[in-house]
């Protein structure tokens, strides 16, 4: 997250400065942060989401964004 944008890089190895964190999950355990089935902790917890580095970090960075809230989104991510 810069400047209020999170920006995607796909190959770390290549940017000029390395990443603070690094945490990897599924598709399907984004979805369920996203929706707001489960919290970051729970997937952290669970190993759904794995992390090398300081964990409270990742959970707080994680909670920066928006979760899904059905009263106010008219979009449902499918998740196959």
């Amino acid at each position: 997250v810069r400047r209020g944008v999170c920006e995607f890089v796909s190959d770390p190895s290549g940017s000029p400065r390395q990443p603070d964190l690094h945490a990897s999950l599924t598709r399907l355990a984004w979805a369920r942060l996203f929706t707001g089935e489960a919290t970051a902790r729970e997937l952290l917890d669970s190993g759904e989401i794995e992390a090398d580095e300081n964990q409270d970090a990742i959970v707080g960075f994680l909670e920066m964004f928006d979760s899904f809230d059905p009263a106010n989104n008219i979009s449902i991510p499918i998740v196959k």
